[in-house]
């Protein structure tokens, strides 16, 4: 009985795994961006609501040496109140705050792009509706973060990037943004005081796909050994 025990463990030990990878996921590509010197990733909040912000450098990818380093990525500009809604007047501190449904970036198509810095974000290598999920206030009011979505992306392979082409090649991607202000975020803006300048202090886009799933016939193969194992045993005891 002893040994049936120990086989059955066994298997089961080879079973689980195989199944659990059908569903977990996986980071498998992803670039960070952030301001580095100059005026990459500078911006600023008017009374309105409204941020403005320059675009900001990739700084590092996962695979080294991969040519999107040091080219400029971004998005649109946008108003709080059109993102959140004035619903959720007055805001607080370190409160996270869902951006409203059909919410849609008002320029560039609404993606995030990934463009030369001697070019244009109209004439970009890489792009992808972003789709914005929350937006955090800093628990000191002097930042906030982003979050949300990339899909529909795409590459026009103008530069040998594999992080872009992997990342463009999968379902979606996920977006995270942190930005730092010189001025309580949330007091201007519950104020509809300007004038706030902001400084993006770092992001990534991650691509996310399912790992890779077992086949059929392995699964098969390891249910059918332990069948039989159990039957063996049966038939001695």
């Amino acid at each position: 009985m002893k040994k049936l025990f120990l086989l059955f463990a066994a298997l089961l030990a080879l079973l689980v795994p195989l199944a659990a990878a059908q569903t977990a996921p996986a980071c498998v590509m992803s670039f960070e961006f952030g301001a580095s010197g100059c005026h990459w990733g500078r911006g600023s909040i008017d009374a309105f609501g409204n941020w403005s912000h320059n675009a900001n450098l990739i700084t590092g990818t996962t695979t080294p040496g991969d040519p999107a380093v040091g080219n400029l990525a971004g998005f649109s500009d946008f108003n709080f109140w059109d993102a959140i809604g004035f619903g959720e007047y007055p805001l607080d501190y370190g409160e996270t705050y869902d951006v409203r449904p059909g919410f849609t970036l008002p320029y560039l198509g609404g993606e995030f792009r990934v463009w030369d810095q001697g070019g244009s974000p109209y004439d970009a290598m890489f792009g992808g509706s972003l789709n914005l999920s929350t937006i955090t206030m800093a628990a000191n009011g002097r930042g906030f973060s982003l979050s949300g979505t990339l899909s529909d992306m795409w590459f026009d392979d103008s530069i040998a990037s594999s992080v872009l082409s992997d990342i463009a090649s999968a379902p979606s991607a996920d977006f995270s943004m942190f930005v730092a202000a010189n001025k309580d975020v949330v007091k201007g803006l519950n104020r509809f005081k300007g004038k706030i300048k902001t400084t993006v202090t770092g992001g990534f886009i991650c691509a996310v796909q399912a790992q890779a799933t077992p086949e059929p016939a392995s699964i098969f193969l390891l249910a059918a050994a332990l069948g039989l194992c159990l039957l063996f045993y049966a038939r001695r005891a």
